[in-house]
């Protein structure tokens, strides 16, 4: 299934039968798809409406903060990441709020995150590599892909996802 637009955001998932013991098991594909490209871009297995019901969450959060939201896009994920993966020597806490991901994709390293100003959504996503040594990301402003939504068509993804977290309950 696919919720959204995919040249602009949207949801693809469909649960696989042969990846799957019993009828009641739920595994399959999962994806985010942001300005026409896919994260990730190679296929995992999730635990589909697990996945789907974390982005509506995420969707509903999104924070809204017009001084973020203004800085410029390599910036801005530089911000985000600092925010939702902040320095462990500097004791503070996390803000998941603008993570956009399940963990299926962040433990990939596909980190997408978002935040709201003057009724509108930015959406940031890139596939980044992991310097273990450092234990941190390494930031390359060629990799963001980056979307801008009204706030309406959000509202409209997070009901579409809503009627298939229903479809998977029912």
């Amino acid at each position: 299934m696919l919720i959204g637009n995919p040249y602009k955001f949207a949801v693809l998932f469909d649960r696989v039968a042969d990846w799957n013991n019993s009828i009641k098991d739920n595994n399959g594909l999962f994806a985010l798809c942001i300005d026409g490209k896919l994260f990730p871009d190679v296929v995992i297995n999730a635990v589909v409406p697990v996945s789907i019901y974390d982005i509506k969450e995420s969707l509903i959060g999104i924070p809204v903060n017009e001084m973020i939201y203004n800085m410029d896009t390599d910036i801005l994920f530089k911000s985000l990441y600092k925010l939702v993966f902040p320095d462990v020597d500097n004791n503070d806490d996390n803000d998941y709020r603008y993570l956009l991901a399940t963990s299926d994709l962040t433990d990939i390293d596909n980190l997408v995150f978002a935040v709201e100003g003057k009724g509108m959504v930015r959406i940031l996503a890139a596939k980044l590599e992991y310097d273990v040594a450092e234990s941190t990301h390494i930031f390359d402003k060629s990799a963001i892909t980056e979307v801008i939504l009204d706030k309406n068509e959000v509202n409209q993804i997070i009901r579409e996802i809503e009627k298939a977290i229903g479809e998977f309950e029912g």
